[in-house]
């Protein structure tokens, strides 16, 4: 059944059925494995527990689970790697400060919609909701990595927090620099402004008349007047873009050409700009950033019925979140138009589901074209 988690997307040998995995493609380690024949989570039970029955002559595989819920709500965010890395590829920590917030405000989302619908029920704390957050946001892999590492879940979860603050605050100085480029440039100094000029507001057609009325020496020397601003405001703006854009490309040729440059940065420096050393180069960060790195291309998503969890990044509103009985983890699957048969989109992680919880519940049988 693990051969399932191989299948992925884009395949380049025509014909495949989806639950085929593409041997002609670079196949990389599921999402959901620490290692080859590792897999980290047990959603489907034991491989025992597999019912899968397959028709060749059709080019179908049938296989017995259990209906998680269909997906109602797909994430837009998604983990992007470094366009330029220095030394190996790492997550542009900007698009994961926008992945972890948009983790938690569908989880926040789902808690609202629970109080609002059955207040009289339990709801999830404020450190629930956290931690739920902090599982998803990888797929479950740090959480699942750090409570081995430390003595208690509560002490792996703490220094999870701190690792995933720590490149939040990273990612959000990037996002605000890169709005302080956008804002700077050409085109958007004036909007950033906000000022319209008085030559704009100047001719209107009940000015205009009012000001032919007083003869053509007035209206001429309006125009001069308002030209001399216009071209005043252009060189303006024309000198706070130069002035900005060379700055920006001085530092960005001097980090990549310079002799000497010190690639590690100093504690008193991180420390300035609000960074604990102890987390940023602390050694459970690479760990941290290298599961991220696994979840590049991954978006969240949440379920009509309240699960919220992530998964490949083509997957729609409406596809279906499956747990397969002998499968270490979910599957997003598609329905095909007018039949009860299944596309397999990909392998998903889906909080509350991972350790066999869904087993014998909304139970039925999956065929997958």
């Amino acid at each position: 059944m693990e051969v399932l988690l191989f299948n992925q997307r884009p395949k380049k040998t025509k014909g495949l059925p989806s639950w085929v995995a593409d041997w002609a493609t670079d196949l990389v380690l599921p999402v959901s494995w620490a290692a080859l024949h590792e897999p980290i989570f047990t959603a489907g039970g034991t491989r025992d527990t597999s019912l899968a029955r397959a028709d060749i002559s059709k080019g179908v595989i049938s296989v017995r689970g259990a209906m998680i819920g269909f997906i109602s709500t797909v994430g837009q965010a998604t983990y992007e790697i470094e366009a330029r890395p220095l030394l190996r590829e790492e997550i542009e920590f900007g698009s994961a400060k926008l992945v972890f917030d948009e983790v938690d405000k569908f989880v926040q989302n789902v808690h609202s919609h629970r109080a609002a619908t059955t207040p009289d029920t339990q709801h999830l704390s404020e450190r629930a909701m956290l931690h739920a957050s902090l599982r998803i946001c990888d797929s479950g892999r740090s959480s699942r990595y750090f409570a081995a590492q430390f003595d208690s879940y509560e002490a792996g979860m703490a220094r999870l927090q701190a690792l995933r603050s720590s490149v939040a605050y990273q990612g959000g100085r990037i996002l605000r620099d890169n709005a302080t480029k956008r804002a700077y440039s050409l085109f958007n100094i004036y909007a950033t402004e906000g000022i319209t000029p008085w030559y704009v507001d100047y001719y209107r057609s009940t000015t205009i008349l009012h000001r032919l009325a007083r003869g053509p020496i007035p209206v001429a020397r309006t125009i001069v007047l308002a030209l001399v601003a216009l071209v005043d405001d252009v060189v303006g703006i024309c000198k706070a873009w130069a002035y900005f854009w060379f700055h920006t490309a001085r530092a960005h040729v001097k980090r990549r050409f310079a002799r000497n440059v010190t690639l590690r940065v100093s504690d008193e420096d991180l420390q300035k700009v609000g960074l604990d050393p102890s987390v940023a180069r602390g050694e459970d960060m690479p760990a941290f950033r290298t599961n991220l790195l696994l979840n590049a291309g991954r978006r969240v998503f949440r379920t009509k019925g309240g699960h919220v969890g992530m998964g490949p990044g083509d997957m729609q509103a409406g596809d279906a979140v499956v747990v397969l009985y002998g499968l270490s983890t979910p599957l997003v699957l598609r329905e095909e138009t007018k039949s009860d048969e299944w596309t397999l989109v990909g392998e998903a992680y889906c909080d509350g589901v991972m350790d066999g919880e869904a087993v014998g519940v909304n139970e039925r049988e999956f065929v997958l074209v």
